[in-house]
């Protein structure tokens, strides 16, 4: 897949004008719309990298990763990641699981549609600790000009991993 910031025409930056990227993108998607070129192949090609740019560029952890990946790191997911990190994120896991486990095999009043937050206040906690510390360090870096580039390799490997937490928290996926 292609550069989103050179298919758009965008400077590589954590900072961008979000309207002006949706102003290029219908713009390509009007262009790229079989009824205007005539080539069906070619106007698909060209909305399906749209989308999938579009897509990327507008979450914080696909805008980083393209920013790092433009700014030439070929290894964003090799583990940068701070041991006592770790460590906290293997004892939240534990903590999730433990309440996982406790939960479900409870003769209490016990429903899987409960949220994980009701059933498990203390994980809930720490994760929405963890996660509003991590959004505070973006912010930080966003103000930098230009970011540190190693700080923001290490704020992605810890948002992805972050976001595998709260997935396994809510029960959508597993570790």
């Amino acid at each position: 897949m292609s550069n989103p910031f050179v298919f758009f025409g965008l400077v590589p930056s954590i900072n961008i004008d979000r309207k002006a990227l949706r102003q290029t993108f219908l713009t390509i998607q009007r262009s790229a719309h079989p009824d205007s070129l005539g080539v069906e192949s070619v106007s698909e090609t060209m909305a399906s990298l749209a989308n999938a740019h579009y897509e990327t560029l507008l979450t914080d952890e696909g805008l980083v990763k393209a920013y790092l990946l433009a700014m030439g790191f070929k290894t964003v997911n090799q583990n940068v990641l701070p041991e006592d990190f770790l460590m906290e994120m293997l004892d939240l896991n534990d903590e999730i699981t433990s309440a996982r486990i406790t939960t479900e095999t409870s003769q209490l009043d016990f429903s899987p549609e409960q949220p994980a937050a009701v059933t498990n206040p203390i994980a809930a906690l720490l994760l929405n600790g963890a996660e509003a510390g991590l959004e505070d360090v973006f912010q930080i870096l966003k103000s930098q000009v230009p970011p540190d580039i190693d700080e923001l390799l290490i704020w992605f490997q810890k948002h992805k991993y972050l976001s595998r937490l709260r997935k396994n928290f809510e029960g959508i996926g597993e570790i």
